[in-house]
């Protein structure tokens, strides 16, 4: 059997890959993340007192599904965004409203906690990504990705007014990124976007603290098209996005402008390139995700990041690339692998 590992709401890629695992006529089910509390599934583990292992079983309507006969698992995601609010009620009152923040929390852990078993359980069977891997040290995958050849810009971390402003003045041209996942913070009638925003000597002149929180920065670097690398084992699809052409995705192409999409268009690689990124995705332990690249207006590949949940649905579809019918036909693959294997 193939196990999913998603959640229930924005996630249509999940729902694509399940058409095509349909189509082929195989064994699967799918656990929502947010299933653990929601009433739609019962879930039990127990130590097994002659293995000494931790094993599960989840029952689902009439269906029953034991750990045992799980082969292949795909992580896509992990909750719904609001499950950090299951407990909440508006309030003006400060100690309330901590009260249920911290409520919240402990109970967001609790069900982390169940969720990471499942990986436990099964982490000797086939993964297609793994909750473990959904977000990367940022900073170790910088290091590592020069080391495996790339061009990486100049980076900077700091919360030292007077080291950003050196950085800045040194650069002229600078951006700053989150140190983890970009974000939208949602207030009551207003939200804050975490995504890559522009930084000069200007924007610097008008910060009065000396210090800071924590802060990631970077060169930036001046770009012909921006890259995405969809990578799946050792098969890579590139595609190049031209956002430079649009003002509100120049800096960033995940700004998205839906009345104007970028043009988006399949790559050959350098082979050299493509030997750096399968040489990278391994030293990191990676089968599947997106890897970000720059190809600057001097000719060169600059590396960004890599994404182990990245958007790939869009650019397949436009570009036809059927990664989604991959994806399925390599679980149906593993699963049948592990059948044998474990008889």
């Amino acid at each position: 059997m193939i196990l999913i590992l998603s959640r229930e709401s924005a996630e249509i890629t999940t729902d694509t890959v399940i058409d095509w695992l349909e189509n082929l006529g195989c064994d699967y089910f799918r656990l929502n993340g947010e299933d653990l509390v929601n009433e739609k599934c019962l879930i039990d583990f127990s130590l097994n007192n002659s293995s000494n292992e931790w094993r599960f079983t989840i029952f689902h309507k009439n269906q029953r599904i034991d750990s045992e006969d799980i082969n292949a698992i795909w992580f896509r995601r992990s909750f719904d965004w609001d499950i950090d609010r299951r407990y909440w009620f508006d309030s003006n009152n400060i100690q309330e409203t901590e009260f249920l923040n911290n409520l919240n929390s402990y109970h967001q852990s609790e069900i982390r906690a169940a969720y990471n078993l499942i990986e436990n359980v099964l982490k000797s069977r086939f993964w297609l990504s793994r909750p473990s891997k959904r977000a990367m040290d940022k900073f170790e995958v910088l290091s590592k990705a020069r080391k495996c050849g790339f061009q990486i810009p100049e980076s900077l971390l700091t919360n030292n007014l007077k080291e950003l402003n050196c950085f800045v003045h040194k650069h002229k041209s600078c951006i700053t990124k989150p140190s983890v996942d970009a974000t939208v913070l949602i207030g009551s009638d207003f939200g804050i976007s975490t995504m890559t925003k522009k930084i000069n000597t200007e924007i610097v002149s008008k910060i009065r603290s000396p210090f800071f929180a924590p802060s990631f920065f970077q060169v930036q670097i001046d770009k012909v098209y921006e890259i995405r690398v969809i990578f799946l084992q050792e098969r890579l699809f590139p595609v190049a996005i031209f956002s430079q052409s649009n003002p509100k995705t120049i800096l960033d192409y995940r700004n998205y402008d839906e009345k104007i999409p970028n043009r988006l268009e399949l790559l050959k690689l350098p082979e050299s390139l493509s030997k750096k990124i399968l040489k990278l995705v391994k030293s990191i332990d990676l089968n599947f995700g997106c890897i970000d690249l720059i190809k600057s207006t001097k000719g060169d590949y600059v590396f960004l990041e890599v994404n182990p949940v990245g958007q790939f649905l869009g650019h397949s579809a436009i570009l036809n690339l059927q990664i989604e019918k991959y994806i399925a036909k390599i679980l149906i693959q593993n699963d049948e692998i592990q059948k044998v294997q474990r008889v």
